[in-house]
Parts: structure tokens; sequence; C-alpha cells
């Protein structure tokens, strides 16, 4: 039994190694996105996704999930994310809970954020488990600012069609892996 448990502990390390991910991944759109960041501060734990050629520094379209450690009521959450947004924020959020569900709570939010050079257009599932785990996956795109105001509100019409799209595509993502 010993030798199984070194030999999967070497496995696992030399596939670390070789930088093979071994973290789901993701498909929106047809496109692949693959793990590129995790972090935990001790409340949250953050794994950010992303196509190939980007980087979480360098992205056009990202995926998120989110999983609060330490939450229990998905609505306490909800209240202190559109807090945390609010300055960045452009226009109002939709917000809307989900009425049938595998999970105990799924609440659904879509916004913009102001970029600068750029809106980010955020989609946001968050949940409530049986089990009063929280967790959040995010699905973000870039919409480029232009002066033309007709191309601009095109552009935000153009992705504003294809939130619904993206909401069930976020439902088939399993974010407790």
């Amino acid at each position: 039994m010993k030798k199984y448990l070194i030999l999967g502990a070497l496995l696992m390390t030399s596939q670390l190694c070789l930088g093979q991910d071994l973290a789901q991944d993701i498909i929106i759109d047809g496109e692949k996105y693959h793990q590129a960041y995790q972090a935990d501060n001790g409340n949250v734990i953050m794994k950010e996704y992303v196509r190939k050629g980007e980087t979480v520094e360098n992205w056009n379209k990202m995926v998120t999930i989110l999983k609060y450690k330490n939450a229990n009521d998905v609505k306490t959450v909800l209240r202190d994310y559109m807090i945390m947004i609010k300055p960045n924020r452009v226009g109002k959020v939709s917000l809307f809970k989900k009425p049938k569900s595998k999970y105990k709570q799924v609440y659904i939010s879509s916004f913009y954020l102001n970029g600068g050079s750029y809106l980010e257009f955020n989609v946001n599932k968050m949940l409530q488990t049986k089990q009063n785990k929280v967790y959040s996956v995010i699905f973000a795109t870039k919409v480029p600012v232009v002066k033309n105001s007709k191309i601009m509100n095109k552009r935000i019409g153009m992705t504003n069609k294809k939130e619904n799209s993206w909401i069930e595509q976020l439902d088939k993502i399993d974010v407790m892996k």
C-alpha cells in the first residue's frame, strides 16, 4: 500500500513539474479555457481560466470560479459583492433568482464594469449548495470602447444578446471541482 501512495505522489509531482494542467478545462462558446491562476486568501479560493494565448493580465474573455470558504448564505455574499463592484459599475445590475435548480439557491447577475478603454461585461452565477456552501462562477468579456456611439451601442447590443447563452453555459460548469 505504501508503495502505491509513493508512486501516486511521484506521478502527481512529475505531472505538475511537466506543466500539465490537472484542473478541468471549461468550454464557453466552443472555446476552451484553461486554469491560469489560483489564489487562496483564507476566505475565498479563486481560480481564473483564460483561452490559449491569453493570460490573467492580458485577456479578452475570462472565467472565474470563487469558493467562499467561510460563507453559508448566498444572499449575504451577493450583497457584499454588489457593494464591492459599485464604484466601477456602469449602469444597472440585472439580477434574478433562478426558480429551479439542483442547488438550494441560485442568483444570476449581469453588469458592466468600467475598464477605461473597455467595458467589462460580467455574468455571475452565485449559488448556495444544500450543504450551505457558497460558490460563484463568472464569465467576463471585454467590449472595446469607441467614441462613435452607434458602433458602441451595436457592440453592447451584441454582447447583451449573448447573455442568455452564457448563463446556460455557466450552468454546465461544475464549480465544486
